[in-house]
């Protein structure tokens, strides 16, 4: 019975394991930054002037915390 729950436990940890390194990689594709991985241009093309109206609604320039915007195409 002790072995069946420290697997449960173990394949519990490994599933919030892959879950947290998809998120990280997501956020910092190739160890750095996504802001500095992917391109505006590329977001602009899709979301065009709508992108800006909503960078300018959340952003606060003087906040140094990371902002996560999630975006969806009409």
């Amino acid at each position: 019975m002790k072995k069946k729950i420290i697997k449960s436990y173990k394949d519990k940890y490994d599933v919030d394991l892959r879950k947290l390194k998809k998120i990280r990689n997501k956020l910092f594709p190739q160890n750095i930054l996504q802001e500095r991985y992917d391109s505006f241009i590329s977001y602009y093309i899709v979301f065009g002037e709508d992108l800006i109206k909503t960078l300018m609604q959340v952003i606060e320039p003087l906040d140094t915390n990371f902002l996560v915007l999630s975006l969806k195409e009409k």
